[in-house]
């Protein structure tokens, strides 16, 4: 976020929590996240990256695949939507994780 920053764009949104959300959506994957940021830039209005525009680069970014929910929804994700989302990610690369909590299982 920075370098757009510093290109000039405003962030119109807390970062902390967007970094939660972009996590999730993205399990984890730096690609995935990519994909999202630059989906984003383009539905930029005048010059603000907004909330909106990243939970519309969510969309297009996966073509009308995905569902934002829950982590484009108006609450920030749970904990236990983001250990979902990591675990989901696991799965696919055949790694097999150890739940700590009865949430995570």
């Amino acid at each position: 976020l920075e370098i757009l920053q510093e290109a000039g764009l405003k962030i119109g949104f807390d970062e902390l929590e967007m970094a939660r959300r972009i996590y999730g959506a993205s399990s984890g994957r730096v690609g995935m996240m990519l994909r999202i940021m630059k989906a984003s830039l383009f539905q930029a209005k005048e010059g603000t990256l907004t909330f909106d525009a990243i939970a519309r680069g969510w969309e297009l970014g996966l073509q009308g695949n995905g569902d934002v929910e829950p982590f484009f929804a108006s609450e920030e994700p749970s904990d236990t939507a983001l250990v979902r989302s990591y675990a989901a990610v696991m799965q696919e690369a055949d790694v097999r994780i150890a739940p700590a909590t009865l949430d995570e299982l």
